[in-house]
């Protein structure tokens, strides 16, 4: 299960700003908060980051009424996601 937070009024005018979610019992990191950028295109995103030394340690894939993410780390190891939002209902 993911947790969003948004804030401002419920509705249109709700903004996305963080989420949440329990860790795999098989992973191998603590518990940490992990900087999304957004992006275009993940895909091509990844793409170019890896090009200029990024490690990929999780292939875009697409998290179901929520968008397409991946998991990076720079050339000095700082973790970041890549994030291009679902197209919400009725926008």
């Amino acid at each position: 299960t993911y947790h969003l937070f948004k804030s401002g009024a419920d509705g249109a005018d709700a903004k996305e700003g963080a989420g949440m979610m329990q860790m795999p019992a098989d992973a191998q990191a603590p518990s940490h908060w992990l900087p999304y950028i957004a992006v275009d295109d993940v895909d091509a995103s990844c793409e170019k980051a890896q090009s200029l030394g990024a490690t990929l340690y999780k292939a875009p894939d697409d998290i179901p009424n929520v968008g397409r993410f991946a998991v990076l780390g720079d050339p000095q190891g700082a973790t970041f996601a890549v994030y291009k939002g679902a197209p919400q209902a009725g926008c």
